[in-house]
């Protein structure tokens, strides 16, 4: 996982790229990115990539300054090698329709109503 500061349009310049350069190496974009609040509610983004035993990655590189970055790697299965049976043992993983799938942080389409907005990080973004 890779989480990073986003809080548009503060974060154009904070962001360091990463949504341009995760998303085109394959990394998988999350709807649950914690909050950081320092003191104000700064949004982020958490991206996933999953990959085999003895694979490795590497991204970026970026030149650009980035804030607020982590990385958590832990292991993990690919829920759609798991039969419905099993499938609901293994974490980010649900049955629908008779198979198994992921379903970590999927993408919301509709806003989430509790959901702060990013309008109070305006006064940060110099």
């Amino acid at each position: 996982f890779v989480t990073h500061y986003h809080c548009p349009p503060c974060s154009s310049n904070r962001n360091g790229g990463w949504p341009a350069i995760l998303t085109v190496e394959g990394w998988e974009t999350g709807s649950c990115g914690p909050r950081i609040v320092n003191p104000y509610h700064h949004q982020t983004v958490t991206y996933r990539r999953q990959l085999t035993a003895g694979e490795s990655v590497t991204i970026g590189p970026s030149t650009k300054e980035t804030e607020y970055m982590t990385f958590h790697v832990m292991e993990g299965v690919v829920c759609e090698d798991l039969s419905a049976v099993n499938c609901d043992t293994a974490k980010y993983c649900s049955v629908k329709d008779g198979q198994c799938i992921s379903n970590w942080c999927p993408r919301r389409h509709v806003p989430k109503p509790d959901r702060i907005p990013c309008l109070n990080c305006l006064d940060s973004c110099n």
